[in-house]
This record gives structure tokens, C-alpha cells and sequence, in this order.
């Protein structure tokens, strides 16, 4: 899957930090509590969102997003920005 390299690479490049504008980790949207997404909590709420975008933001690779890998996929645009 060539195509999802530049992901990784721009996620890479942008670091693991959180930002004021980007969309938070919501708890509503964390059905079961347990402090992280899974690929259907959030394809309940970005119902376009493809497995293929989920592994590339999955950069730990745990079958799970967290709040770091969150805030680096909301940074670069793939999580919508938070709504004011």
C-alpha cells in the first residue's frame, strides 16, 4: 500500500502533540469507556472513514486510536477540526 506511506510520514513529521484547534477525544464516541477509539466507535460518528485511513493513524498498531495518535491525525486533517 504505497499510498499510505506519505500518511505515515506526515504523521511522523508532525509529532505527537495535541493542538487547541484540533478535534478532542470525545467520550461520547468512546462507547465502552476504555479511553481510546476503536474502528467502529469513530466510523459510528465519520461514518467515511476507511480501515485503510484507521491503520495509518493506528501507528502503534494496536488495533486501537489513542489520544496522541488523535491529535496527530486532527492536526493533519484526517479527524475533522473540533466545532466552537
Amino acid at each position: 500500500m504505497t499510498y499510505l506511506k506519505p500518511l505515515t510520514a506526515l504523521a511522523a513529521a508532525i509529532g505527537l502533540t495535541a493542538t487547541a484547534y484540533a478535534m478532542t477525544m470525545d467520550e461520547t464516541v468512546d462507547a465502552n469507556g476504555d479511553g481510546v477509539y476503536s474502528l467502529e466507535e469513530l466510523q459510528a460518528v465519520l461514518p467515511d472513514l476507511t480501515e485503510d485511513t484507521f491503520i495509518v493513524v493506528d501507528t502503534n498498531e494496536d488495533g486501537l486510536i489513542d489520544e496522541a495518535e488523535f491529535a496527530v491525525a486532527s492536526e493533519a486533517g484526517i479527524f475533522p477540526p473540533e466545532e466552537s
